[in-house]
């Protein structure tokens, strides 16, 4: 079986790139997956581990928050059974803004009365089911949130179940050492939210999430990413929470989570040229550090939302675009280092630009 371990240190790096992308061709087999993460400005630094026990997997990630000292961390425990996976997940995240100092008062150590805790930890469970076209995935979570503010203290419980259906036919672009990609990626999703302290259900919403990367022509390559979701059903409007525009996986050039909306449209575009050749596949005749697979990069992102519950409300467009260079680096031992760079600014208005960086350390491994 191949084996490939991928680094990735980004700012703003969009959940559509961190995924896993496991694919067969020929001998070859590749698996792209961050394994640390550094994202500026937020300030998260993100670590993700997969550890193969037998015939299963277990999937090991951690959030670390430099700004506001929150800390997260997941499992997941995956099996496969034929053309079903089932799994198992429990984690937990710990907020603590601003940092905690003690406030001792008759020998009780307490909160003073602007800081704030918030615990969320959640158990989960589901499965994939390999179908012909495409997957199904189905998943079920209990998450509870405690928040505490000076003498205030508010728990809640939800229970959320989702069903999806996803295809996926991506594939690495060969003979290049880069961790481009061809082909595409489609998944509808329905997910009801259930309030349990409540005792009612909050809200039932849809979602589709598409990506599309092709060549077209031989120094080219072109992104799109397209992403909606809706609620179709809002039982509980004090409790549906809307969504947060901006930042790498949405609308780039536009401060990440900083625009709100009940439902949203975004539409993203990254387009590279080749400035230079590339490099062949085998790393393993690689004799010293060297850098190839210069690309120029474009990338333009626009969003159409409406954050009021009617339907008729005029929407509000924002969108964003930027310029920058990508590269990579090879070394012996079939070891290669991507690395983007790029600014992007937003359309209403001209601050200063928002600068993004992702580097990934990835393997290209022959296995059957």
């Amino acid at each position: 079986m191949a084996i490939a371990v991928a680094f990735v240190w980004a700012p703003a790096l969009p959940a559509l790139y961190a995924q896993t992308t496991s694919v067969e061709i020929d001998t070859i087999r590749t698996s792209i997956r961050p394994q640390l993460e550094l994202r500026v400005p937020s300030g998260e630094v993100r670590q993700d581990t997969t550890i193969p026990v037998g015939e299963s997997r277990f999937n090991v990630n951690s959030v670390f928050d430099l700004y506001t000292g929150s800390i997260s961390g997941e499992i997941r425990g995956f099996r496969s059974i034929g053309d079903v996976t089932p799994y198992l997940a429990v984690g937990l995240q710990l907020d603590a803004e601003p940092p905690l100092t003690a406030d001792v008062t008759d020998g009780v150590a307490g909160l003073a009365a602007d800081e704030t805790i918030e615990r969320d930890r959640f158990a989960g469970t589901g499965l994939r089911w390999e179908l012909v076209p495409g997957a199904v995935v189905l998943s079920t979570e209990v998450r509870e949130k405690l928040f505490l503010s000076g003498e205030t203290e508010r728990n809640t419980v939800d229970l959320t179940p989702e069903v999806a259906w996803e295809i996926e036919d991506i594939r690495p672009i060969l003979p290049q050492r880069t961790p481009e990609t061809v082909g595409g990626l489609l998944q509808v999703a329905f997910t009801q939210r259930t309030s349990l302290d409540a005792g009612s259900a909050v809200d039932l919403r849809w979602r589709v999430s598409a990506v599309l990367n092709h060549r077209p022509a031989d120094m080219w390559r072109w992104e799109h990413r397209l992403t909606a979701t809706t609620p179709l059903v809002v039982w509980d409007r004090e409790r549906s929470q809307p969504l947060g525009l901006g930042g790498f996986d949405s609308v780039r050039g536009v401060d990440a989570g900083s625009v709100p909306g009940r439902r949203a449209i975004v539409l993203g575009n990254t387009l590279s040229r080749a400035l230079g050749p590339g490099a062949p596949a085998d790393g393993n005749g690689v004799q010293r550090v060297r850098f190839h697979s210069l690309r120029a990069i474009a990338v333009g992102d626009v969003a159409m939302l409406q954050n009021d519950w009617s339907l008729v409300d005029v929407p509000r467009v924002i969108a964003g675009a930027g310029l920058g260079l990508a590269s990579t680096v090879s070394a012996p031992g079939s070891i290669h280092l991507d690395v983007r760079a790029y600014a992007a600014l937003p359309a209403e208005r001209s601050p200063m630009p928002i600068l993004y960086l992702r580097t990934s350390l990835f393997a290209l491994s022959e296995g059957g």
